[in-house]
């Protein structure tokens, strides 16, 4: 069975292969917040990669 985080990290990673195609991306990871009032999980996945795409990293979250 698989953790729920490597199904989300699965999940993110092919929206973003449609929403960019043409850019190679670094891999997002998935964990559950420190905090719950910000939701129950979080990705690393705007940060890493807002160089790669020329974009704020707010941008980037938005459009996912």
């Amino acid at each position: 069975m698989k953790l729920i985080e490597k199904v989300l990290e699965e999940l993110l990673k092919k929206s973003v292969e449609k929403i960019y195609p043409d850019i190679e991306i670094k891999n997002p990871v998935v964990q559950r917040t420190a905090n719950e009032n910000f939701g129950d999980f979080q990705t690393n996945f705007a940060m890493i990669n807002a160089k790669n795409l020329k974009k704020a990293p707010r941008t980037i979250a938005r459009k996912l």
